[in-house]
């Protein structure tokens, strides 16, 4: 089963996330945190799937990609919980780090089961697109959380059992 149909679904969302920039409707610093992040984990993941890559390069380029975005939207936003504030600091920023390179390969190891990291995705960013463009009344991020759905949706057709295509790490990392 040939690796790598993830491409279509970086190529899809960027497409739509570039779309929501130039409308002015997606502020630049999410913008550049999630194509500056999400391209530099995909690019090293597209190098993967074609000759392997040590997995100290490719987590050098994850954490790499996890700071940046980090430092796109400026480190790691306070919490809000209704009743107080709680600001990060520094433990935030290295929290986030972490999580984000736990997520890129989180979705890294669910590719190669057919269907789930396309699934998994769409199940997320619809339960997203709903809590945070419905509910918190954050109309874009509602429209971003969609945007990967439906990207996520057009690699499953070809990704469901018995799988025509993997996303390999270009995807995979990619939606992580």
């Amino acid at each position: 089963t040939p690796r790598g149909g993830g491409l279509a679904i970086v190529i899809a969302f960027s497409a739509g996330v570039i779309y929501f920039g130039a409308s002015g409707r997606l502020p630049i610093d999410v913008l550049i945190a999630l194509l500056g992040g999400g391209w530099l984990v995909a690019l090293i993941g597209w190098i993967d799937d074609r000759r392997p890559v040590s997995w100290r390069a490719r987590a050098l380029v994850h954490f790499g990609a996890a700071i940046f975005g980090l430092i796109a939207l400026g480190g790691m936003p306070p919490l809000d919980l209704g009743f107080t504030v709680i600001e990060w600091g520094i433990v935030g920023h290295v929290i986030g780090v972490i999580g984000i390179v736990w997520l890129i390969n989180l979705y890294n190891f669910m590719d190669g089961i057919d269907g789930l990291a396309a699934g998994e995705t769409i199940t997320v960013a619809l339960a997203a697109g709903w809590l945070v463009g419905i509910s918190a009344g954050n109309a874009i991020g509602g429209w971003i959380s969609v945007t990967l759905a439906v990207a996520a949706f057009g690699f499953l057709i070809f990704n469901w059992q018995p799988a025509k295509i993997f996303m390999g790490d270009v995807g995979s990392g990619f939606l992580g």
